[in-house]
């Protein structure tokens, strides 16, 4: 169930009006869904998804991989909306108490995103769009670090009071083809600036 809570799978749609939705144990995890008969159909609603983007006051942090999902799944019950499972051996595992916090998606595009959070303490932003090379991070403004957050998400370690998190998509492959463009480009005008020259 908390798996799928961390995915934000919020509604399943079925034409089964006895639907079993199995999580890896037998248990039918649609148990903890609302019910709703919805004519030819039935929507299944599960009111605890998390939104796409949250804050997470607690820390786990592993070294790899491996012991990160070995950890994953071995606390099935584990509470993501406070704590968060990190892949790093940069930090130590965190605790803090109650927290007070707002996110909002400022901007949302394919290669940019933009985030305003409001927290009482310090925590990670959480976003569950996929770790991928090429994404960077800034935290108000400076170089923040994204981390792989909950196995397959972005994770960015936030201080208290108002934030606001940029994230851009640019990858090396996008900066080398910058950097021979404007190459080109300049060495054009230079040469038109020199053959200008020797015609006069």
């Amino acid at each position: 169930m908390p798996w799928l809570d961390l995915a934000g799978v919020r509604y399943i749609i079925a034409k089964d009006k006895q639907l079993t939705f199995s999580d890896g144990s037998g248990a039918n995890v649609l148990k903890y869904f609302v019910k709703r008969d919805m004519g030819p159909v039935t929507v299944y609603e599960n009111i605890d998804a998390l939104p796409r983007t949250f804050i997470a006051i607690q820390a786990r942090a592993f070294a790899d991989y491996r012991s990160v999902y070995s950890f994953m799944a071995k606390n099935p019950e584990l509470d993501f909306r406070n704590t968060v499972v990190l892949e790093t051996s940069d930090i130590e595992n965190s605790e803090s108490g109650a927290v007070t916090s707002e996110v909002k998606i400022e901007k949302y595009l394919p290669d940019q995103v933009d985030i305003s959070t409001r927290c009482n303490s310090p925590g990670y932003l959480v976003l569950t769009d996929t770790y991928y090379p090429g994404w960077s991070a800034t935290v108000n403004g400076k170089t923040g670090k994204i981390l792989r957050a909950d196995g397959p998400f972005r994770g960015v370690k936030i201080p208290a009071g108002e934030n606001r998190i940029e994230f851009r998509y640019e990858p090396l492959s996008f900066r080398i083809g910058l950097w021979f463009t404007l190459s080109t480009l300049l060495t054009t005008v230079i040469l038109i600036i020199t053959k200008n020259r020797h015609s006069e």
